[in-house]
């Protein structure tokens, strides 16, 4: 959550400070709905780690899940009821709502299988397991980059709404795929 949150924080910093250095199309992105998918950022970070978490106990069944179809799916219920009742940006609220929603389930479902007090609790990982991960969190995070380039592409070449919408359906069509 600590790192979602520093990730929004400082990408909001960057479209504040560094503005002009923004493609247009993304300068046209209204505040508010910016504010609210940054927002988003940190719960969809907790729902994938706390779900990773899970899995690395042999529980599957939480990603499957609320992971991937529970957070889908509410994605567009969400979004349909808040448009019914006249909530801008319905879109992006309903990300907001099904991905935090979700991820405060798996980690108060976490509680249950690792009871870890504040005294066992470090700062930083072991020197060990922040070698493994490090480099691995790295890779992860080029290869997410890398596949989400059509995204910035459409966001290039037909606006910011329409990649909007393009990347709901593709997270929906992602989400359908593992289910």
């Amino acid at each position: 959550v600590v790192s979602g949150v520093i990730g929004s924080l400082l990408l909001g910093t960057a479209f504040l400070f560094f503005d002009d250095l923004m493609p247009e199309e993304l300068r046209r992105i209204p505040p508010v709905l910016l504010l609210v998918c940054l927002a988003s950022i940190p719960g969809m970070v907790a729902l994938d780690c706390a779900c990773g978490c899970m899995d690395g106990i042999r529980k599957p069944q939480y990603n499957a899940f609320y992971g991937n179809s529970l957070s889908i799916g509410l994605l567009p219920v969400f979004t349909i009821l808040m448009h019914f009742i006249k909530i801008p940006h319905s879109l992006a609220w309903g990300l907001f709502a099904a991905n935090w929603l979700c991820a405060m389930i798996v980690l108060w479902r976490m509680r249950e299988f690792f009871p870890i007090s504040r005294s066992d609790a470090g700062l930083f990982p072991e020197r060990r397991l922040l070698e493994y991960s490090v480099p691995l969190a790295l890779g992860n995070w080029a290869s997410a980059g890398l596949s989400s380039i059509d995204l910035w592409l459409v966001a290039w070449l037909i606006g910011p709404s329409e990649a909007g919408v393009y990347g709901v359906m593709q997270m929906l069509a992602t989400g359908v795929r593992k289910v």
